[in-house]
């Protein structure tokens, strides 16, 4: 369930979105994330997508296209990592973990039985999906297959969000 819909943030050149999972999602979720266990029904799911210089939908082993996925992944690792330490600042009790986008896997956390994939970002943000090759990618509805999604998952509060995602939010007047 969509509870903040995507918000585009100059700043960083970065596009997120937050839900709640739903219970099906919370249950793969379980199994990524074993240290988020305990605290299932706190979750929130933070989707993130980058507008890409390459198509991500060419060959996998460009140079140009590899090189791009490594830039943009960077930007979103550091973005994300600046997100979570003001989460702490915050709510010390909340944790937060980024996924890696190649692997599926949990960055930070222990590792668990699962991968969260383009399915699950695709149950959350509805976007159509390609497959290329053995690897399914999202079509973002304005960059098409020139797009990099990634994700964040905490515990944080929607209003915590908000006040931090607020921060980097051009105001215009």
């Amino acid at each position: 369930m969509e509870v903040k819909p995507p918000v585009y943030l100059s700043t960083k050149e970065i596009e997120y979105s937050i839900y709640k999972p739903t219970s099906s999602l919370l249950l793969n979720l379980s199994l990524v994330l074993p240290d988020f266990r305990s605290y299932v029904n706190d979750m929130l799911v933070i989707v993130f997508f980058q507008k890409s210089k390459e198509d991500l939908c060419s060959l996998l082993t460009d140079e140009n296209v590899i090189a791009e996925k490594d830039r943009l992944f960077e930007n979103f690792y550091n973005f994300s990592n600046e997100i979570i330490e003001q989460i702490l600042e915050k709510s010390e009790e909340s944790i937060s973990d980024i996924i890696d986008s190649a692997t599926g896997q949990p960055i930070n956390g222990s590792i668990g039985s699962s991968i969260f994939s383009v399915d699950d970002i695709h149950s959350l943000v509805k976007y159509p999906r390609m497959s290329v090759g053995n690897c399914n990618i999202c079509l973002h509805p304005k960059w098409n297959s020139k797009s990099y999604p990634s994700v964040m998952v905490t515990t944080a509060t929607i209003d915590t969000l908000n006040s931090i995602f607020e921060r980097y939010e051009v105001k215009t007047f």
